[in-house]
């Protein structure tokens, strides 16, 4: 099953992410960064629909990499944890450009605003 967001063939399915994210190795104490954010964390838009990857939610479990950096969501920014994951999800949203700054020795987020108003 293939499922094209917003019409478009570049994302690949629930299936094909999985297949992807089980062949990498030991991800303990490493980040991974992906375009969708993991389901249930992070993942709420305004509708109430969780947008969030199970496949993603997956590795959490099996993996626990030390921090996942995501977007697509621009509804459900923040910052999550989940077992010894940390979940930063930094998309922009209402007009501001938004970015967060991970603290690698004390593993904690800042959320900033980096530009309001969008780009000039």
């Amino acid at each position: 099953m293939h499922i094209a967001f917003y019409g478009t063939d570049r994302e690949g399915s629930e299936e094909d992410l999985e297949i992807g994210l089980n062949k990498l190795g030991n991800m303990k104490g490493k980040f991974l960064i992906t375009h969708q954010p993991p389901y249930s964390l992070c993942d709420l838009g305004d509708s109430g629909h969780n947008y969030g990857s199970k496949a993603i939610r997956d590795i959490i479990e099996k993996k626990q990499p030390a921090v996942i950096f995501c977007g697509h969501v621009h509804e459900d920014i923040g910052i999550a944890k989940v077992h010894f994951t940390v979940v930063v999800n930094s998309a922009s949203s209402n007009g501001s450009s938004k970015g967060i700054i991970y603290d690698t020795k004390s593993k904690t987020c800042e959320n900033k605003f980096f530009i309001e108003g969008g780009f000039e």
